[in-house]
């Protein structure tokens, strides 16, 4: 088997098994996937979580991990080890402008998307990813560009760009 196969095989494994230890009937798990849903918070300082109810209200049904840390400081190389389960210096995206970098076919939503999962993105996609591309292995998306800000900027939102004036 392929090393990148076996590497994002074994972080869907991971990623799967984590999510579903909190089923009691062992046989309500075999029938039933586990839903997947990762929310990402930008430039958010430790404490802040407090300020937001409904994301709070999401943690409460699921996983939270109260331990975790970045591989990177920076957004966009941080968000492609988050897509693909890989350092930096394997996925190439080593900027937060080099989003576009990141190879699709290595990402856990490519995986999602090929075990029939229906899968969406919601916000701040990839810095440097173009607006005007749609991103791959997603069935739904509103996705905002990258580092443009949050007035008066382009939006893709299911293949249709146009500008939105707040976020």
């Amino acid at each position: 088997m392929h090393s990148t196969t076996l590497h994002t095989a074994i972080l869907l494994t991971l990623f799967t098994t984590i999510l579903s230890l909190g089923t009691s009937d062992a046989s309500a798990q075999v029938r039933r996937r586990p839903n997947v849903l990762l929310v990402v918070t930008d430039d958010q300082r430790q404490g802040m979580l407090h300020s937001m109810p409904a994301t709070r209200s999401l943690a409460r049904g699921g996983r939270t991990f109260s331990r975790a840390f970045v591989a990177t400081p920076l957004c966009c190389p941080s968000r492609a080890t988050m897509m693909t389960g890989l350092y930096t210096h394997n996925h190439g995206v080593h900027t937060n402008g080099s989003g576009r970098r990141l190879d699709q076919r290595l990402t856990v939503q490519r995986h999602l998307n090929d075990a029939g999962y229906a899968t969406a993105l919601v916000g701040k996609f990839l810095n440097g990813f173009p607006i005007e591309r749609d991103p791959l292995h997603f069935d739904r998306w509103a996705m905002m560009e990258g580092h443009a800000g949050y007035f008066n900027t382009r939006v893709n939102i299911d293949g249709r760009v146009q500008r939105a004036r707040s976020y």
